[in-house]
């Protein structure tokens, strides 16, 4: 067997491009009166975990295991941590990594730029025309009342994607929240299950959550005049 007990990636390791965009999108939602209001305006520490099961198996010691008959498994696991900017009034977004890299996202150029240490572009990605989306929860998620995610207090918010006709869950989304207004996310968990088979899913975990407007040098894009769009774009 080839297991995976737990493998990291480094931002240097993966493409940053598009990374903010990914962790946000999940969030990104229209406000209802039943579900907690964010501000659109925010800082915080971010950790997102993926992991993706084809064709693994449990050995029953917690490993998920690739059998070497099944050439085609695949478990892979990724870590990526940042600081992350959100500013909706403004149509910025920014991703700080412990490089000092980072990925800044200007809607009002419809670009996504890929910055040094120094602030510096070493490339861009077209955005696709879509404007910047308010941060929230979908506004028919189910409140599931007070719920401990890693021993924080929470309100939990689940919702389910369904199959058409079959009505088989395809996958489900958990919110662990606090507050109401101007709330506090804690983490937003996906699982992946189609047609009940388990393929994995992400976790986004929340820290160090300030309300505000963040300085406005942290979307500051150095040399775009002279900077080239990137091969990986997509």
């Amino acid at each position: 067997l080839i297991c995976c007990h737990l493998c990291c990636r480094s931002p240097a390791n993966v493409s940053n491009m598009r990374v903010l965009s990914v962790i946000l999108a999940a969030a990104a939602a229209v406000a209802s009166a039943t579900v907690p209001t964010f501000s659109q305006q925010w800082s915080a520490a971010i950790v997102q975990h993926t992991a993706t099961n084809q064709g693994g198996q449990n050995d029953g010691k917690g490993n998920i295991c690739c059998p070497y008959a099944s050439p085609q498994c695949k478990i892979q696991t990724q870590y990526l941590a940042s600081k992350q900017y959100f500013d909706l009034p403004n149509n910025r977004s920014a991703a700080f990594y412990s490089d000092g890299t980072a990925v800044i996202t200007l809607f009002s150029d419809q670009k996504e730029y890929e910055v040094n240490s120094q602030g510096v572009c070493q490339s861009y990605c077209p955005l696709p025309g879509y404007p910047m989306q308010p941060f929230g929860i979908p506004s028919d998620a189910n409140d599931k009342g007070p719920e401990k995610y890693n021993g924080q207090d929470a309100e939990l918010f689940t919702t389910t994607t369904e199959f058409p006709v079959l009505n088989v869950t395809m996958s489900t989304m958990s919110f662990y929240v606090n507050g109401k207004t101007n709330a506090a996310p804690v983490a937003f968990v996906q699982q992946l299950t189609p047609f009940g088979q388990p393929l994995g899913g992400s976790t986004t975990m929340f820290s160090d959550w300030a309300n505000g407007a963040p300085d406005a040098s942290r979307f500051v894009v150095n040399g775009k005049a002279q900077c080239q769009e990137a091969q990986n774009c997509g």
